[in-house]
């Protein structure tokens, strides 16, 4: 569409050949859209084009936490009523908005397409950007749609509110039970995100690898001994005491001795280095600088 506006020489037709109704429909209203300037005279298109004028606007809405929501309902197979009655919108607009910005509820269930083309470029954004020990909003939406794709809509609402709203208490003495309840989903609300945003590099994969090896087993080990309460609370359990021997003052443990001769000597391994650091082995070209001590500083003269 915006290629066709955007064209050398003017605005192209939409050919009926290729372009489908919603298209054509875009074309017309996004050539009068941009034509327009102020908020008054786009509001003119409304009668004309009542579902695109909202699409639209919810494109355009500076809120990206709007956006990501819409998307991540409509990835999780929801229906437009559905969709609509959840973002309080008109189920046309919801259809229009999927048909002209997100157009991929005809192949949600071609799971590799959706994780290339969706999942995938949106995860990889989220965690291209920023602190990689910061849960971005960038981060966060991205957990939004993988969560709806393969959870489905009861996960996505999980995942958003965190509470279950037909559980409030109806009475004084259902308050702490609802207490104790809503404290454990917020729990396994934000486990679930912060866990699927544990990020991790070349660097540091061993290190997760063993992580994850902990976690099963320390899983394992709480249920044989019947300490969990639940798989929910061992899994967590597990996590958090591996974390505390995978990264700080810990993170040393188990790692290969020439991993920290070197890390913590005067060259800096090479990333094809590690592989065979990670052996025990020491790689012929870093034997060349063993011994090897910088030049003391020369004081600056005053």
């Amino acid at each position: 569409m915006i290629s066709l506006l955007d064209a050398p020489g003017g605005p192209k037709r939409a050919s009926r050949a290729f372009d489908d109704e919603h298209i054509r429909k875009y074309r017309s209203f996004l050539l009068r859209w941009r034509q327009e300037h102020s908020v008054d005279n786009k509001m003119r298109l409304f009668p004309m084009f009542p579902n695109i004028y909202h699409a639209q606007r919810f494109h355009d809405r500076h809120d990206s936490e709007a956006q990501a929501v819409l998307e991540a309902r409509i990835l999780s197979g929801a229906s437009n009523s559905n969709i609509a009655h959840c973002v309080a919108t008109d189920p046309g607009v919801v259809r229009m908005y999927e048909k002209l910005f997100f157009n991929v509820r005809d192949r949600l269930d071609r799971t590799d397409y959706i994780r290339d083309m969706v999942v995938t470029p949106t995860v990889r954004r989220a965690v291209s950007f920023g602190d990689q020990e910061i849960l971005t909003d960038e981060k966060r939406h991205a957990i939004y749609k993988l969560m709806a794709y393969v959870g489905g809509p009861q996960v996505l609402d999980f995942i958003l509110i965190g509470f279950e709203r037909k559980a409030a208490p109806s009475r004084a003495a259902q308050l702490i039970d609802w207490m104790d309840s809503a404290y454990n989903n917020l729990t396994r609300q934000r486990a679930i995100m912060l866990m699927q945003a544990f990020s991790f590099n070349k660097f540091t994969v061993m290190q997760m690898l063993e992580m994850c090896r902990g976690v099963v087993q320390s899983a394992e080990d709480a249920r044989l001994a019947g300490g969990a309460v639940t798989e929910f609370h061992s899994n967590v359990a597990a996590f958090f005491d591996q974390v505390k021997l995978s990264v700080g003052k810990q993170s040393t443990e188990g790692v290969p001795k020439p991993v920290l001769t070197w890390e913590s000597g005067q060259v800096e391994p090479r990333a094809e280095d590690y592989y065979d650091l990670a052996k025990n082995e020491s790689p012929e070209d870093l034997k060349v600088f063993d011994g090897f001590a910088r030049p003391e500083p020369i004081p600056k003269e005053v």
